[in-house]
C-alpha cells in the first residue's frame, strides 16, 4: 500500500509539473505571436522595426503581455478563458537620440499595435488611448499643467490620463500610454532642466503636492496619483540621455521602476533597404 501511495504521488507530481509545462509553453506561444503582432502594425502603419530596436523592445513587450495574460495569476496557471487583459508589469520606455530617429513616430504608431495584439488574443473591446505631454515648455508653464487641483474641476495632466481610460464611449477600463515628448537637456540654468522635470513628475504622478522630496508618500496621496497603475504606458521621447540621478527620481515610483533607456538611431544601411523591400511585400 505504502509503495502504491507513492508510486500515486509521484504520477501526481509528475503530471502536475508536464501541465505547467505545457500551460509556460501556451502563454509563451501566445505572447511571441501577440509582439509579432505588433511588428506587423507598425509595418502596416509605415514603421519599420529593425534587428536593433527589436532587441530591445522584445523582451519588455513580452513582459507587459504576459503580465496582462496573466493578470497577477501564477505563471503555472490556466490562462483565463473569458476576454481579459490585466497588465501587472509596468512597461516604461525612454527613447534618445538624434532628431528624425523616428522616436516621436514610434510613440505614435506603437500604442494602435498594443491595441491590435490586445485585441486580437486577448480582449477585443479592450481599447488603448493616448496622451501626449510635452515637456520642453518653461518649467512654471509645465508645473501650473500638472499640478493637482482640489475641487472637481481638475484639468491637470494627470487627471485627463486618469480620464482617457474610461470615457463614456468605452465598455470597460482601457489602458493609456502617455507620451512624454521633448525631455530637455541637464544643462545647469537651462529653463527646463531634465533634473527639476523629473522631480516635478515624480512628485506630481505619486499624487503629492510642492517640492521634490525623498522617502514614502503621505497615505492619501495614493487616491490622487497614478504611480501604481500598470495600465498606464510611458513612453519619453528626447534627443538627450537621461541622467542617472534623473532615473533615479522617476524609479521612485512604481509606474516608472521598469524604465528601460534605449538609443534610437536612425534606419540606415541593409536595414533601410530591408524596410523598402518587407513594406511592398504588404
Amino acid at each position: 500500500a505504502e509503495m502504491m501511495s507513492t508510486s500515486t504521488s509521484r504520477e501526481i507530481t509528475t503530471s502536475s509539473s508536464t501541465s505547467k509545462k505545457l500551460i509556460n509553453a501556451g502563454v509563451r506561444s501566445v505572447v511571441g505571436k501577440m509582439v509579432q503582432t505588433t511588428w506587423d502594425t507598425l509595418l502596416r502603419h509605415g514603421y519599420y522595426v529593425d534587428e536593433e530596436r527589436k532587441k530591445h523592445l522584445g523582451p519588455l513587450l513580452e513582459e507587459f503581455y504576459e503580465s496582462g495574460l496573466l493578470g497577477g495569476r501564477d505563471a503555472s496557471m490556466p490562462i483565463l478563458l473569458n476576454a481579459h487583459f490585466n497588465p501587472t508589469y509596468a512597461l516604461s520606455l525612454y527613447l534618445h537620440g538624434t532628431a528624425g530617429a523616428g522616436k516621436s513616430s514610434l510613440v505614435r504608431n506603437i500604442f494602435p499595435a498594443i491595441n491590435a495584439s490586445i485585441a486580437a488574443y486577448a480582449d477585443p473591446e479592450l481599447l488603448v488611448r493616448f496622451v501626449k505631454q510635452n515637456l520642453n515648455k518653461p518649467f512654471q508653464t509645465l508645473r501650473l499643467e500638472l499640478d493637482l487641483r482640489p475641487n472637481n474641476n481638475d484639468y491637470s495632466v494627470m487627471s485627463i490620463i486618469q480620464g482617457r481610460r474610461m470615457t463614456l464611449t468605452q465598455s470597460k477600463p482601457g489602458l493609456v500610454l502617455v507620451a512624454l515628448e521633448e525631455m530637455p537637456s541637464d544643462v545647469t540654468g537651462a529653463d527646463p532642466n531634465q533634473s527639476e522635470v523629473a522631480k516635478l513628475l515624480s512628485m506630481r504622478f505619486s499624487g503629492r503636492k510642492g517640492e521634490f522630496k525623498d522617502g514614502a508618500a503621505p497615505r492619501n496621496s495614493e487616491k490622487r496619483g497614478i504611480s501604481g497603475d500598470a495600465t498606464i504606458i510611458t513612453v519619453f521621447t528626447s534627443n538627450y540621455d537621461l541622467e542617472p540621478h534623473c532615473l533615479e527620481a522617476l524609479q521612485s515610483l512604481d509606474m516608472f521602476k521598469n524604465l528601460s533607456v534605449i538609443k534610437v538611431a536612425p534606419v540606415a544601411g541593409e536595414d533601410r533597404e530591408a524596410f523598402a523591400l518587407s513594406y511592398l511585400k504588404q
